[in-house]
């Protein structure tokens, strides 16, 4: 079987053949990702529950087999139905767009124009690049090669989103991820829920090998099928894939205990009778709180720091949260979303009530500036720092500068200004350089300078 180094080579060989036909790093991202999972859905007959289906993938592999850029999309097209059809993923997978996107790069058609590209030859090398490689899995139930496949394209996606600044809506960064995963700790019965899931990376990101049922929304269609894609290829089997403005309407027959959202910042959101919109992120706080977690269930949610401490009509929401006990933390980290420079926190919420609420305020860098760690290509979120914040909410106390318990009288005195800095107060170490010091100091330095 390949080992992760040939499978990194092989996800880099087929972005240097897409270069000649996508230039968006974030459209050579995905379309790595469709090529990918259509050659492995071919190879391993992903999708194929009886003889015509399994006829379907033959034909398709006869496809790569000839580097067909003249006939085949005819031939996946059943291919990708037959996907849909066996994950019950509702056209997830096989939609028009999706068509369309698989149409132009593999085969170099725009079906729309009936027209087709024929003097172009990136079509071709992608098609002899994608039939050179053999994605079949040496057992079916292990999804070994199909785990270091999605490993390969998540770094491969990850890289384009932070190397080329992309906006925050279109991905999750991987030390938020990371830190949802220690706050969540997702166990195998868990039931797992993202309602803005984007591409998926942070689903795999947080639930990884426990492989629980999930449920993955979001708005985008292309982004909802890219996450099926990834779901499929990991291994997970009991998941639900949709494209739906879940956080603005409610959708029946979904919950869970275990639930992550990171809402595109601007998200727009209006409350029930209302005619002017309230805080969207609030909203869809309440959204989660009221429709989605179960009894027993934990979220978190990433929202930027306007949220925590306006006024007007988001009293209300951050009033009703604050008493009924439904936010257990309030988590503020830096800047953690590519291209802005905007503060992030993570809203912890539980069904279980508390008396308090723990706040963190885990927003310093140990005076490195974000730029400066960007620059050098280091992790905002260190692995230490993700466990100091993990420790702390499974073990809600007070530490200084870093985390306060703070009960529910005291968030109301404050009319809900849920910002940390508000309620954890910095150490400032105090200068206790004497005058003689300073004198000895300076008489030093005039004799340096008189040499």
């Amino acid at each position: 079987m390949m080992n992760a180094e040939e499978m990194n080579r092989i996800v880099w060989n087929l972005i240097n053949c897409l270069h000649g036909i996508i230039f968006s790093p974030d459209k050579l991202s995905s379309s790595a990702v469709r090529l990918l999972f259509l050659k492995y859905a071919v190879d391993n007959s992903v999708g194929a529950t009886d003889l015509d289906s399994m006829e379907y993938c033959a034909k398709a592999q006869k496809v790569f087999a000839k580097r067909d850029t003249e006939s085949g999309l005819e031939t996946i097209i059943p291919v990708l139905q037959n996907i849909d059809l066996a994950y019950n993923l509702s056209s997830i997978i096989s939609n028009n767009d999706t068509v369309e996107q698989y149409a132009a790069e593999l085969f170099g058609m725009d079906r729309l124009r009936q027209k087709k590209n024929t003097t172009d030859l990136s079509f071709k090398r992608v098609m002899e690049m994608l039939a050179s490689i053999d994605l079949e899995e040496e057992s079916k139930e292990s999804h070994d090669l199909g785990r270091l496949l999605v490993d390969a394209l998540i770094a491969m996606t990850a890289s384009a989103m932070e190397g080329n600044k992309m906006a925050a809506s279109s991905s999750t960064s991987i030390g938020l991820a990371k830190l949802a995963k220690a706050i969540l700790n997702v166990k195998r019965n868990d039931t797992y829920c993202d309602f803005a899931c984007g591409k998926g990376l942070s689903t795999i990101e947080i639930t990884g090998a426990t492989l629980p049922q999930v449920t993955n929304i979001d708005i985008v269609q292309e982004s909802a099928s890219i996450s099926a894609m990834l779901l499929i290829m990991y291994g997970y089997e009991h998941f639900s894939v949709k494209c739906e403005d879940s956080l603005r309407e409610k959708q029946q027959g979904i919950s869970g205990n275990k639930i992550f959202v990171d809402p595109p910042i601007g998200i727009r959101l209006q409350k029930a009778g209302e005619e002017k919109s309230t805080d969207s992120i609030l909203l869809a706080c309440d959204r989660i709180i009221h429709d989605y977690l179960s009894s027993d269930g934990i979220a978190v949610v990433t929202t930027p720091s306007g949220p925590l401490f306006r006024q007007g009509t988001a009293i209300g929401i951050k009033n009703e949260m604050v008493s009924l006990g439904l936010l257990y933390a309030v988590i503020a980290l830096p800047p953690m979303w590519s291209g802005t420079t905007i503060g992030t926190n993570l809203l912890v919420l539980r069904k279980t009530p508390s008396r308090n609420t723990l706040f963190v305020d885990a927003s310093d860098l140990g005076g490195v500036s974000v730029e400066k760690k960007r620059a050098r290509g280091s992790s905002i979120l260190t692995e230490k720092r993700i466990q100091e914040i993990a420790e702390v909410i499974h073990n809600p106390h007070d530490i200084p500068g870093f985390a306060k318990v703070v009960p529910s009288t005291e968030i109301s005195a404050k009319e809900y200004n849920l910002v940390p800095a508000n309620y954890v107060i910095k150490q400032i170490e105090e200068d206790t350089t004497t005058l003689a010091e300073i004198d000895e100091q300076l008489t030093d330095l005039y004799r340096q300078l008189n040499l």
